[in-house]
């Protein structure tokens, strides 16, 4: 139903928080089964056939697991922000043209995202406040619910975005979030509107811890130590 979505980031300070959990979780009350998770790979062209690969499956969801790296991608920038994406089909000089209707799923310990994609994606910072977290024994299984109230789940969703639509969408002093204007509307400003936080709340704190950000900032602030604010020759 969407033009495009931001990723979906999901960040713990040690491992066995329930990153993968929370994704399958997700995946379970949107689909009815957990997601298949892909690796990370810090070569582009082998990213970029990766993703074409999910998306001519016609994959619902794309999750990438374990992500130890910052990660910085044009390919999924481009599968975020725009409704198609091409890519040679292998073995064929051919090109495939796929819909990027899908939801992107990203996780890792500590994760950092860098560049372009750090406005596209929205992280969630878990915190058990346990030094081994995947040793605390837990009383049900989040997947397990979500299968057996998944009817129960899916309703209450929609329902929130359709009295959003059934208000009249009122204006809920949201500023825009670019690239994702039908995204914030639909689903944003309607949690906002329901009572809820505002999903993006937490996009400074991401910009902030952006490597790449660091680097230009320093170089800016050198810049300007030693030339000022006026005009110089190079």
């Amino acid at each position: 139903a969407l033009e495009t979505a931001p990723a979906f980031a999901f960040t713990a300070p040690t491992p066995g928080t329930g990153k993968s959990l929370l994704c399958d979780f997700m995946a379970t009350v949107a689909t009815g089964q957990p997601v298949p998770a892909m690796s990370h790979t810090d070569d582009p062209a082998e990213e970029r056939k990766r993703l074409a690969a999910a998306l001519l499956d016609g994959r619902p969801i794309v999750s990438i697991d374990n992500i130890e790296r910052p990660l910085g991608s044009a390919a999924l920038c481009s599968i975020l922000t725009q409704t198609t994406f091409s890519e040679r089909v292998l073995g064929k000089s051919e090109t495939a043209v796929m819909s990027t209707a899908v939801t992107v799923l990203l996780n890792g310990n500590n994760l950092v995202l860098s560049g372009d994609l750090n406005r596209r994606a929205l992280m969630l910072r878990l915190d058990a406040g346990e030094a081994r977290p995947d040793e605390v024994a837990h009383t049900f299984s989040p997947v397990d619910e979500a299968r057996r109230h998944r009817g129960e789940l899916v309703a209450a969703a929609l329902t929130v975005t359709r009295a959003y639509l059934a208000a009249g969408c009122p204006p809920v002093g949201l500023k825009p979030f670019g690239s994702f204007d039908q995204w914030s509307r639909w689903v944003r400003s309607a949690l906002v509107w329901a009572g809820c936080a505002d999903p993006c709340a937490g996009r400074a704190a991401m910009e902030a811890g952006d490597p790449h950000r660091d680097v230009a900032v320093a170089v800016l602030a050198a810049w300007h130590g030693e030339f000022g604010g006026g005009p110089t020759a190079v």
